[in-house]
């Protein structure tokens, strides 16, 4: 089984590197990078939490609520958790590098950017690995 496994993670190059800062969100895999501004963008007039638009801003034509990721000041926006949004914007990092119909989770390596430990209060490595394998990570490290 341990062979499969090295065949599996050898062949599908399914490993992100994500470089956290305050304004930019860097995800690698191999060849491709995504760089993202980290924040959501909520619809202002849905009761339910509706995303219509994750990292970079373009011009909305609706009305929206900004949440930003690593402000350290809001919590809870509309009913959503800024974990559940950290997840929602892991996930879309994901898939914009490995596609949607990836046939192996990514294993995830956070490569340290600037300290976020007063934003998450001191569990920064938690949350992170919380987050990061709700979103699909097969497994989460730090460097």
């Amino acid at each position: 089984m341990a062979f499969l496994d090295f065949l599996i993670n050898k062949f599908s190059a399914n490993e992100i590197q994500i470089t956290l800062n305050r304004d930019v969100v860097i995800f690698q895999s191999g060849d491709s990078s995504l760089r993202l501004e980290p924040v959501l963008y909520l619809a202002a007039d849905s009761r339910n939490p509706r995303v219509l638009l994750i990292g970079n801003s373009i011009d909305l034509t609706e009305p929206f609520e900004r949440i930003d990721l690593f402000d350290g000041k809001q919590i809870l926006v509309k009913g959503l958790d800024k974990t559940n949004a950290l997840e929602m914007f892991f996930h879309f990092g994901f898939t914009q590098l490995a596609g949607r119909l990836a046939l192996v989770r990514p294993r995830v390596v956070f490569v340290s950017g600037s300290p976020m430990s007063e934003i998450f209060g001191g569990y920064e490595r938690v949350v992170l690995m919380q987050t990061a394998a709700n979103a699909g990570a097969r497994e989460v490290v730090f460097e």
